[in-house]
């Protein structure tokens, strides 16, 4: 049986993406990725609290933390994007998902990715709304929404934004 997880890092596009998906079908764990550098822990757990949502969180390895990426590469710039969530987001996030292979868990995990959410989105191959890469599996639910239907879409729900914003 396919299990959704939630990706919920605190941002306006994955609460939407979480709660539209929860409310729609059902929703029941979240995973929130504390990179040491956000503000949002707080935030995060007590939107999951007030949800209902089981909150599973991980972190980069104490060798892939930004403080050492920074000594390491320098502080990134616009063309490290993906290195950087690499150190800070899908290692851990993979390992978290290893994890749960191991106990026979098959997993979805819901995005908050839209494909016009940059320039820089839409020019890249994988902006489609099913991505399969690495034995991972991501549906970006809220894809085709546009920034103004997100900022409507939680005030239409009375959604609390993160303090961060």
């Amino acid at each position: 049986m396919v299990e959704y997880v939630g990706m919920f890092s605190g941002g306006k596009d994955s609460l939407v993406a979480c709660h539209k998906f929860a409310k729609e079908k059902g929703l029941k764990e979240v995973v929130y990725c504390d990179t040491g550098v956000g503000l949002n822990l707080e935030y995060v757990k007590n939107t999951c609290k007030e949800f209902g949502w089981k909150l599973n969180i991980v972190k980069p390895l104490s060798h892939e933390t930004f403080e050492i990426f920074v000594k390491r590469f320098g502080f990134p710039h616009q063309g490290m994007h993906s290195t950087v969530m690499g150190f800070l987001k899908w290692h851990p996030v993979r390992k978290w998902h290893r994890d749960q292979k191991k106990i026979n868990r098959k997993i979805i995990f819901i995005s908050g990715r839209r494909k016009n959410e940059s320039k820089r989105r839409l020019r890249m191959k994988s902006n489609k709304e099913l991505i399969t890469t690495e034995g991972m599996t991501f549906w970006s639910y809220i894809f085709d929404l546009s920034t103004p239907e997100v900022w409507n879409y939680i005030d239409k729900n009375n959604l609390k934004r993160s303090p961060t914003y």
